[in-house]
């Protein structure tokens, strides 16, 4: 009687055993399963941010390529311009052509607003705020050679050399402040 007792205590104790066992194996089966949906969790977040950030340099790449694009068209009307204006041609319709093409550099500037950042956006205002000075700067000297204005032509002249020097210095601060941006050392 003894072994059936012994081998009744071995078969509880066995069954004991092995709920034990499968009891631990469950919580360590939710314990790795918990874990592993967190570090999923945990990628997809990142990897989203991940994505987002990549997104958002492709479109303040386009924007501030659109700056610069706009710039450039409106820089070239208003040498045309100034070329004309020595040539004693009149130069009303490139200054017309400018003045459209100085508002298309100012939508493409406030675009820069969406996607940023700050110190972007600013220089991008800035270098809008100096195209337009040139602009008028431009128009006063079209204007002045035409015989009205009461300033002599070297006042509006130097007037104008001076708003290119700002417009040109604006540019020289957005393109640093683009490339601050895209490098990742933006304010």
């Amino acid at each position: 009687m003894d072994q059936v007792w012994a081998a009744a205590i071995a078969g509880v104790g066995a069954l004991l055993g092995a709920g034990v066992g499968g009891y631990f194996a469950k919580k360590g089966a939710e314990a790795g399963a918990k874990t592993a949906a967190d570090a999923l969790a945990h990628q997809v977040e990142r990897q989203a941010t991940n994505e987002l950030a990549h997104w958002v340099r492709q479109e303040q790449r386009q924007a501030y390529g659109e700056i610069t694009h706009a710039y450039g068209v409106l820089a070239k009307t208003l040498t045309d311009c100034r070329i004309a204006m020595n040539d004693g041609r009149n130069a009303d319709d490139l200054l017309a052509q400018a003045a459209e093409q100085r508002s298309l550099l100012h939508i493409a500037c406030s675009g820069t607003a969406l996607f940023g950042p700050e110190g972007v956006w600013a220089a991008a205002q800035e270098l809008s705020q100096a195209a337009l000075v040139t602009l008028k700067a431009h128009e006063r000297v079209a204007f002045h050679s035409r015989g009205g204005g009461s300033a002599s032509l070297a006042e509006v002249t130097e007037d104008m050399r001076e708003s290119r020097t700002a417009v040109s210095d604006s540019l020289a601060a957005f393109s640093t402040a683009c490339r601050e941006a895209m490098l990742g050392r933006s304010r």
